[in-house]
């Protein structure tokens, strides 16, 4: 599929709270704070973005045609995997 530009991704529409406390909820599960407060707590809101950026969402059909790509991953276990790996990422580095 020369020149097309194709977005892979999980075919999954959230608000952005949603998507924000998903990743604070693995937080808390993966990674807890060492004060032991919850992520979320950590989540405010700004008065000039009301409204903005209310949603997260990719169409995914265009790669489901073209390729028949279909994700593997829901989008917990997709945060969840990214979470991983940014920690051990962060691990190696104050290794090395």
């Amino acid at each position: 599929i020369s020149g097309k530009i194709i977005s892979g991704m999980i075919a999954n529409e959230n608000t952005n709270l949603e998507v924000v406390q998903t990743i604070c909820r693995l937080l808390d599960e993966i990674f807890p704070r060492p004060d032991g407060k919850k992520y979320n707590s950590q989540i405010i809101f700004v008065e000039d973005r009301l409204g903005h950026d209310k949603r997260y969402g990719v169409n995914a059909q265009k790669i489901q045609n073209d390729l028949g790509w279909v994700p593997s991953n829901n989008f917990d276990v997709t945060i969840t995997l990214f979470i991983e790996n940014l920690i051990l990422f962060f691990a190696i580095c104050t290794f090395t």
